[in-house]
């Protein structure tokens, strides 16, 4: 559970940050990033289709993304850490 919000808390202030720079991005893209790292890409692209009809652009393709990432890592992370102990 805290992993999620810790996810979620890095992605939005991140977000914030970025918005600080460009103005075109969203913020809420980082409460994408629990979706799609701790859920998968289900989640992660439903809720990316929600937010496309709030105005996020190309929501679902972002979360589908995000979701990719959190396989890569899953996979090259777990290799590493496996390989390690």
């Amino acid at each position: 559970m805290g992993t999620y919000l810790f996810q979620g808390i890095l992605g939005v202030s991140l977000g914030f940050v970025i918005n600080l720079f460009n103005k075109d991005f969203s913020p809420a893209i980082g409460y994408l990033i629990p979706l799609g790292f701790g859920q998968g890409p289900g989640q992660a692209y439903s809720i990316g289709l929600q937010w496309e009809t709030l105005g996020l652009n190309s929501g679902s393709s972002i979360g589908l993304a995000i979701a990719a990432a959190g396989f890569g890592w899953a996979t090259v992370g777990g290799l590493v850490i496996l390989n390690f102990y």
